[in-house]
Parts: C-alpha cells; structure tokens; sequence
C-alpha cells in the first residue's frame, strides 16, 4: 500500500520525501506490522519499523534484533497502525470516524451514536469496541463492527446469487465473471447492508425498500429483453425477500412488547389479555404507552437507562423463578430490567414515589406472580435509593 508522505516522520521530527518511496505491509487483520523503505533490489524493512499489537490494538515494545533486551525508543514512521487506522501519536487514540477508540483501555472514549440492534445484545454497549473480540472484528466507522464472518457471508451471498442470476438468464459465459464480482461487492458491502437492514425502523425499511427496487427493475429490465426465466428469478427473489424482512420486522415488533406495530399498540394501552406472552426477554409497555430509553450496560456491568441504575442483587432475587424464597418472582418471558427501569421513568413523570422512595406502576400484561398472593400481576413495585439506584419486583 502506497500512503501519502504526511504519514511518515522520523525521531527527529524531518519528513520523508517521495523521493525515496515507503510501503506498509499489513497483517491479515490490517494492521500495519512493518515499514518498507526503498524499491526494487533496494527494498528493506526500515529500521525500528516493525510492530506487534496486543489483542486490542496496544503496541507491544520493540526491541532491536542485535540487542534483544534493549527496547527501541525510535516512534513509528507512520501514523496508521492497529487495523490500518490513524493513530494519534501524542495521545495513542485512534480516529474512528464517529468517535475516538483507545487500544490501551480497549474501550471508546465517547458513547456509541448508534443505537444498537435489539437482537445483538453487544451492539446495546455504549463503549465496547468490536464486540469485545478484536481478533475477529474491527470498528472501522466506530458505530458498528465488521467482523471477518460477516464479509464472508456477504461474498458467498453475493456470489451465488449473481452465478444464479446469470444462469436464469442464459448468460453462461458470464456465470464465473458474475460469480467473482457478487464475491467483492459482498465483502465489501455485506457488512454495512446487513447492519442496516438489522437496525430496522427507518434505516432498515429504507435499506429494503432500496434492494426490493433494485429487485423489482431487474425484473422489468429482463422481462423487456425477452430473459424471461431471469425476470421471473428476479421478481421472485424481491418479493421474497420483501415478505422475509417484513416477518421479521413483525417477531421483532412482537418481542419489543409490540413497540413498533400501531395497530397492536392500541390494544395494550387497555392491557392484554392475560395469557399474553412471548419470547424470552419480552418488553411490557405501562399502561399509559408512554416510550422511556432502551436498557443497556454501562461500563461497569450495571443495567442503565441513563437516568436510573438497576441494583444487580436485590433485582436479581426477584429473577430466579423460586416462589419458595418468599420473593415475588418475574416471569421468565419478561424483560424484568427494562420494565423496572421504564417504570421508575413513569413514575418520575407522574409523581408517583411515596416518602420512602417507593412507586407502584401498572404494566400493560402480567409480568409476574406476587409472594403475598401467589397470583399473577401486572403491577410492578420500584424501590429507589440514594444516587438513582433502583430496583423492582411484581407487587398487588
């Protein structure tokens, strides 16, 4: 890889010239391991120019091959170090676009704009970089990872539908061509088109919207020049998977507590029916279908909506499903900590903490079974403590 010459500076501070051209050869992961200095039979590693990263980007001390113990204090003649990234070289933070990363604490300096993916419970971190696997992933925007597996599922994706589509088409002396080009776009592309699709709401319908227009062109396109069996390949792959991201926008609407589907969302502004449940980790929606932040956790493991933390113990006692314990118990459907959590905001809103720092909250459904009644409830009882520490349990 050829960079421009503003990269590259020695111990002293001069700058190299073209003159004398410098190449950086990268790892499998793209991490910068060496300067090359020279060209042609002159070629040859620079010297002090070679790296070796921890697993999150933290450069390990070199030291010189005919002095093994004494470390080689010359600054690296390049600015792009850890996965091909600019690295500051007075701080050590990486510029990531959207935000700074430090490889010393392998954590993002600033909260992560993206909002996440509800399905992706590591994407929900604010702080995290790669999904806590920088073997695998890299962070390259500093919103969302893109990991090794993604791109390869991308190209083969990519790929076999484009042989497939050039197939149905009667092109045959073009299956390879296509087959080859759908592997790059794939791997380039897959990432970022599958984390939008994923996002869902407004990123995501227009993402399909897009590549079901695409889909739907196509077609004509092929219609219109007599390749009959490929317009009908083409049609038949949008409206396919048109009705697959419409299931699952709807699963996933369904495990949010019915959040993202309006028509739903009136009948439990009334409550649901009790034998309401669903998947593990459900969402309930109080009563008065007022919207509160997503749960997440914060750097130091605790469960945050940003205005009130949850207390791990004593929310926990309420989660194991033990009636016995003389503890009321959540049910296992219920996404206890979003609840709680969504409760405390409402009952900020409407005022409704006693003198003791105690609200009781109507949910939407049953969300539990009460210690004192043994019988389902839907109500929710929120204890808050000094420093916006809370925690919940089903109460009557």
């Amino acid at each position: 890889m050829w960079v421009n010459e503003a990269h590259f500076h020695q111990s002293n501070g001069s700058t190299w010239t073209p003159s004398d051209p410098q190449t950086l050869l990268y790892d499998g992961h793209g991490s910068t391991r060496a300067l090359m200095q020279g060209a042609g039979a002159s070629a040859g590693i620079a010297s002090g120019q070679i790296f070796d990263y921890d697993a999150y980007g933290q450069m390990l001390p070199r030291y010189s091959s005919s002095s093994p113990t004494s470390e080689i204090a010359q600054a690296p003649g390049t600015t792009l170090l850890y996965a091909g990234e600019q690295t500051d070289p007075s701080t050590g933070l990486q510029y990531l676009r959207s935000r700074y990363y430090s490889p010393a604490s392998g954590r993002f300096t600033q909260m992560d704009p993206f909002a996440g993916v509800q399905g992706d419970p590591q994407s929900l971190h604010k702080y995290l970089y790669a999904h806590a696997n920088p073997v695998m992933n890299v962070d390259p925007s500093g919103e969302s990872i893109a990991g090794l597996a993604e791109r390869v599922i991308g190209a083969y994706s990519f790929g076999l539908f484009a042989a497939a589509d050039a197939f149905a088409g009667g092109q045959y002396d073009q299956i390879v061509g296509a087959y080859q080009g759908g592997l790059i776009i794939g791997f380039l592309a897959g990432p970022a088109i599958g984390r939008a699709l994923a996002a869902g709401g407004t990123i995501g319908t227009a993402t399909a919207t897009g590549l079901v227009g695409l889909g739907a062109y196509g077609a004509y396109e092929s219609f219109a020049n007599g390749r009959y069996a490929q317009g009908l390949f083409r049609g038949a792959s949008a409206l396919a998977f048109a009705g697959l991201y419409t299931g699952q926008q709807v699963a996933a609407s369904l495990e949010r507590g019915l959040a993202e589907l309006n028509p739903l969302e009136w009948f439990a502004g009334g409550g649901l029916p009790s034998g309401y449940g669903g998947g593990r980790g459900i969402t309930v929606l109080v009563a008065s279908m007022d919207r509160f932040p997503t749960a997440y956790l914060d750097r130091h493991q605790f469960w945050t909506n940003g205005n009130y933390r949850l207390l791990r113990e004593a929310q926990e006692v309420h989660e194991t499903g033990d009636l016995a314990s003389g503890k009321s118990q959540f049910f296992d459907s219920i996404d206890s900590k979003q609840a709680t959590l969504d409760a405390a905001m409402y009952a900020d809103r409407y005022n409704s903490w006693d003198a003791r720092g105690k609200a009781k909250v109507e949910m939407s459904t049953f969300i539990g079974i009460s210690a004192r009644t043994g019988k389902p409830t839907n109500i929710i009882n929120v204890y808050r403590r000094a420093g916006k520490s809370i925690h919940g349990s089903p109460g009557n």
